[in-house]
C-alpha cells in the first residue's frame, strides 16, 4: 500500500507528537509509574515552554567515552532548544547537558547535582542503602526526583504553571527508614496544602542514626540553616531513639503542644506509643511510617486549628480516631490492672 510523502510526514509528525518519550533512554528502572511521570510533566513541559527536557538513565557509559562525549553525541538527536539528564548507575553519577548556553540561566545546575544531603535531588538517593527498596525503585525515585525539580525550575524562569506539579518542596524532607509511597504522598500533599493556607511549612526527618558525636537538637539546627522560615521541623532517628520538634522562629511553639505530641504517654503521645507498642506483622518501615504520619498529621491538625483554617486532606479526623483508640486501651489497662488489685486485696482480707 503506497502512502504519498505529505501524508507521511504527517504521520510522522503526529506520532512524534503524541508518543514523545522524555524518558528517552532507560536501562535500569523499567517502572511504568517513572516513565509515566516523566512523560507527563515533559510533554506539559514543552507544550508551555517549547523546551523539551528529556532523561537517560544507563547502566555505565560505553566503553572509552567520557561523559561530555555522551552528552554531545545524545544531543545530536534532539531538536533545540533541548535539555537532557543523564544518570549513569555504576558511577553514580548524574549530569546536566544542554543544545544552547541560554537554557543553562534557567535553572540552578549546581543545587540539582549537589551530593549534599537535604539539598541535591538525585545523589543523596542513589548513594543511600536501604533494604525496603530495590535498585531499580531507588534509581526511579532519584531520577524523577531530578526531573521534578529541573522541569519546575525551568517552568519558574519561563514564568509558566505545571498542571503536573513537579514541585520540589518535600514536606518529608529526609526519609533513610519509611521508603512508603503512601506515606510520603499524605505528608507531602497535607503539608502543601497547610503551607498553602497558612505560609507555615511542617517538615520531617527519619534518619538510621545521627552523626557522630551530634545529639538530636544540633542535628536539626544544622538542617534548620536550609530550611525557610516560618517551619516545624520533626526529626526521628531509629537507633538513637530520639525523637524532638525545632520550630522557627521560636513564637511557632505556641501554635502546637511539642510535650503532649512527643509524649511517651498512649493518652496523649501521638508518636511514641505507636513505635512502643508490639505489632507482629508490621515492620519496621510501617510501624516508623504509621508514628511519622500520626504525628506529622497531629502537629498540622493543631496548627490548622490555631490559625483557624480548615484543610481539605482534614487529618485531624484520621487522628481523633486514632487517639480515641489509643486512650480507650490505655484507659482500659489500667482498670482491669485496678480491678486485679482490688480483687486480690478482697481475696486476701477474705482469707484472713
Amino acid at each position: 500500500m503506497n502512502i504519498s510523502r505529505g501524508l507521511a510526514a504527517l504521520l510522522l509528525l503526529f506520532s512524534t507528537t503524541l508518543f514523545a518519550n522524555y524518558l528517552y533512554k532507560d536501562e535500569v528502572v523499567f517502572l511504568d509509574s517513572v516513565t509515566n511521570k516523566i512523560n507527563k510533566i515533559g510533554k506539559e513541559l514543552h507544550e508551555k515552554s517549547s523546551i523539551s527536557l528529556f532523561a537517560v538513565v544507563l547502566k555505565e557509559l560505553p566503553k572509552d567515552t567520557t561523559m561530555l562525549e555522551y552528552e554531545q553525541k545524545i544531543m545530536s538527536n534532539f531538536t533545540e532548544p533541548a535539555i537532557v539528564l543523564i544518570l549513569n548507575e555504576s558511577k553514580k553519577e548524574v549530569d546536566i547537558f544542554t543544545s544552547s548556553k541560554e537554557l543553562e540561566s534557567l535553572f540552578d545546575e549546581s543545587k540539582i547535582l549537589n551530593p549534599t544531603v537535604n539539598t541535591g535531588t538525585i545523589l543523596p538517593i542513589l548513594r543511600n542503602s536501604s533494604e525496603n527498596e530495590t535498585k531499580e525503585q531507588k534509581v526511579g525515585r532519584a531520577i524523577v526526583s531530578g526531573y521534578c525539580d529541573l522541569a519546575n525550575e525551568i517552568a519558574h524562569s519561563k514564568k509558566i504553571s505545571l498542571l503536573s506539579d513537579p514541585d520540589p518542596v518535600k514536606y518529608f524532607y529526609k526519609d533513610e527508614v519509611v521508603y512508603l509511597d503512601y506515606v510520603n504522598s499524605e505528608i507531602n500533599s497535607i503539608g502543601k496544602e497547610l503551607y498553602e493556607k497558612s505560609g507555615i511549612s511542617v517538615y520531617v526527618i527519619v534518619i538510621k542514626e545521627l552523626p557522630k558525636g551530634m545529639d538530636i537538637a544540633t542535628y536539626e539546627k544544622s538542617v534548620a540553616k536550609e530550611l525557610k522560615e516560618p517551619f516545624i521541623l520533626l526529626t526521628l532517628s531509629e537507633y538513637d531513639k530520639q525523637i524532638d520538634i525545632l520550630a522557627r522562629p521560636v513564637s511557632m511553639y505556641k501554635l502546637i503542644d511539642k510535650e503532649q505530641i512527643l509524649s511517651p504517654m498512649p493518652n496523649s503521645g501521638t508518636i511514641l506509643p505507636i513505635l512502643t507498642m508490639k505489632a507482629k506483622k508490621a515492620t519496621v518501615a510501617e510501624k516508623f511510617g504509621a508514628a511519622i504520619q500520626n504525628g506529622y498529621t497531629d502537629i498540622v491538625d493543631q496548627i490548622a486549628d490555631a490559625k483557624q483554617i480548615k484543610l481539605l486532606s482534614a487529618p485531624g479526623n484520621a487522628n481523633k480516631e486514632v487517639f480515641m483508640v489509643l486512650r480507650v486501651l490505655f484507659y482500659g489497662f489500667l482498670l482491669y490492672a485496678l480491678y486485679l488489685y482490688i480483687k486480690r486485696k478482697y481475696t486476701l482480707r477474705k482469707r484472713k
